[in-house]
Order: C-alpha cells, then structure tokens, then sequence
C-alpha cells in the first residue's frame, strides 16, 4: 500500500522502539526491508496489521495519523515491562496459540481466575 512515510515513526513510538532496526525485529524482517519501503514509499498492508495486532494500535491511526493510537479495550496497562515480564509473556502466548485446545483452555480459565481476584482485591 502506498503509505505516509510517517508510518515508521508512528511505529516506532507506539512500539516504544528505538530506531528502524529495532522496527526490524519487531515485525521479523531485515533492516534493509525498512530501508527499501520507505525508499519506495510503500508498507505491506500485512506487515501493518501484524504490528497493530502485537502492539494492540489502531490500524487507521498507525496508516492515517488520525484518531486515538490504541485500539478499543487496548492499554488498559501501559507502564512499561521489565524485561522479564515481557519473556513470561511472550512464552504464555507461545502456549497459547501452539498449545492443544484444551490446554489453552485451561490457560485462560487459570488467567481469568487470577484476575478476577486481583480485581476484587483492588476493590477492597
């Protein structure tokens, strides 16, 4: 899709990244990728929709600029992970998405019951 080249930067903010390499990373292409679409002026739709989805950004504001950066329901917790967090993190849905049925299953049943009493407990 031909794209505002501020689509980079808009990333790298909501990503909380540090330049284009780290861009990079996060979608799982080489430096160079980055560097050819903005040269080219374009930004694959698919690779758009992957970070929106990872980092829970509103897919219009990422394109457009226009609207509220997080989608709806997203950034009910935005400090910032340590490091380990976001490990135990990404191998939960590691589990989540490679895991069988049932175990996914359980693996949410287990998060729902964890926050639901943390919720009561904020309430007391």
């Amino acid at each position: 899709m031909k794209t505002d080249l501020k689509i980079f930067s808009r990333m790298i903010e909501a990503g909380r990244l540090r330049n284009s390499s780290g861009l990079a990373r996060a979608l799982g292409v080489t430096p160079q990728a980055i560097s050819n679409y903005r040269k080219r002026g374009v930004f694959p739709a698919a690779l758009a929709m992957k970070f929106s989805e990872r980092f829970g950004v509103s897919l219009d504001w990422l394109i457009t600029g226009e609207g509220e950066p997080m989608r709806s329901g997203q950034g009910i917790c935005r400090k910032e992970l340590e490091s380990e967090d976001a490990v135990y993190i990404e191998r939960m849905l590691v589990l989540l998405h490679k895991g069988d049925r049932t175990f996914s299953t359980a693996l949410k049943t287990s998060i729902n019951v964890f926050y639901s009493a943390q919720e009561r407990m904020d309430r007391v």
